[in-house]
């Protein structure tokens, strides 16, 4: 094990080294542009953009144009796009974007990439090349450089990450004070950290019996924004860790303190209301929201009248079914809208309003 302590004047650092330097900040991906469009006959072009891949810096400055081999008289093959970092010493070009060809069948499927200890390549996209065919569409082209996967965008490390939601993690007694300056999150889990989550659900005043879920079964985002000399803002999200309830969200909190000098307390926390559950069926349309709050409009229904003068007195009972259940009994507002054609028609009496729910 060795201590390593650079850069200083004197001794001289290879591009491995900064390489390695770089990687602490900065993950590999794109940066911006490199789209890939079609040119002529098998030809396509990368466009003017930047890339980050092992801690080496790829830039394209002009429509760089590349060709594909020619297409198999019988079976599709799929090809992929690619910028390639190949560190071995008689390499002729380290960094470059390339075509990788992949092999003609009648399930064709695009090339593995290569990720060794000297080569590492990112797909910037698929190009279907069609039997027979000898030039290239827009629609055979599938843009790769959003799939994490294969490209992604360039972001912050995992390890660098992977440290946020651990050593970072804070209660909610952490003013804004002891969070860094401009932007940090972190998250805690109910089944990793349980005593943290206790303290926040503490602060909110709410229990995971509130979201109907066991707190192991839950997990919270915390993000701040916050500026030395500026408002403090802290959002925190509390959401399901199993794919059987489709990770929903079930709480969105934010809270805000003056500034990060000083002890300044953070104020109270405000529950941010959002559309949690939206249907519709025979019966109508519903919408649930976060805060409890259902909203149904039931079907219309009709009632035919079979005179033609004098006034009608109708007092049998008209079922309405709504489209979803409610929690308590009875809805805590409910409204008729009538119209009527020919005649007049309202709806008049001197009971209660019954809901069947």
């Amino acid at each position: 094990m060795a201590e390593i302590g650079r850069f200083f004047d004197g001794p001289t650092y290879g591009a491995q080294e900064h390489a390695e330097f770089y990687q602490n900040f900065l993950s590999t991906g794109f940066f911006s542009g490199l789209n890939i469009v079609t040119s002529e006959n098998m030809t396509v072009a990368v466009e003017p953009g930047s890339a980050f891949v092992e801690g080496h810096e790829y830039r394209n400055t002009s429509e760089l144009l590349l060709t594909h081999a020619i297409a198999s008289p019988t079976l599709d093959r799929i090809d992929r796009v690619i910028i390639r970092l190949d560190l071995a010493p008689d390499a002729d070009r380290p960094l470059r974007a390339m075509v990788r060809s992949g092999l003609p069948a009648s399930n064709p499927q695009p090339p593995e990439l290569i990720r060794n200890g000297s080569i590492y390549e990112l797909s910037l996209a698929q190009v279907r090349v069609i039997a027979g065919k000898s030039f290239i569409e827009s629609h055979q082209i599938t843009d790769e450089r959003g799939n994490i996967d294969v490209c992604g965008r360039v972001y912050f490390p995992s390890k660098m990450t992977g440290q946020i939601d651990s050593i970072d993690v804070k209660g909610p007694s952490a003013i804004a004070s002891d969070f860094a300056d401009g932007f940090s999150r972190f998250y805690v889990s109910g089944a990793a950290q349980p005593s943290i989550l206790q303290e926040w659900f503490n602060s909110l005043g709410v229990s995971p019996s509130d979201f109907g879920r066991n707190l192991d079964q839950l997990r919270v985002y915390v993000e701040v924004t916050a500026n030395k000399t500026n408002t403090g803002i802290q959002t925190i999200t509390i959401f399901d860790w199993t794919g059987s309830n489709q990770y929903k969200i079930y709480a969105v909190y934010k809270r805000a303190s003056n500034s990060r000098t000083g002890a300044t307390p953070w104020g109270k926390w405000h529950p941010q209301v959002f559309v949690v559950d939206e249907g519709e069926n025979e019966y109508g349309h519903f919408i649930r929201y976060s805060n409890g709050v259902q909203e149904c409009w039931c079907t219309p229904r009709g009632a035919t009248v079979d005179v033609s003068s004098g006034s009608l007195f109708r007092s049998e009972t008209e079922t309405i079914p709504y489209p979803a259940s409610f929690i308590t009994s009875k809805p805590r507002h409910a409204s008729v809208e009538v119209s009527s054609t020919l005649r007049w028609g309202a709806v008049t009496g001197t009971g209660d309003l019954t809901v069947l729910v």
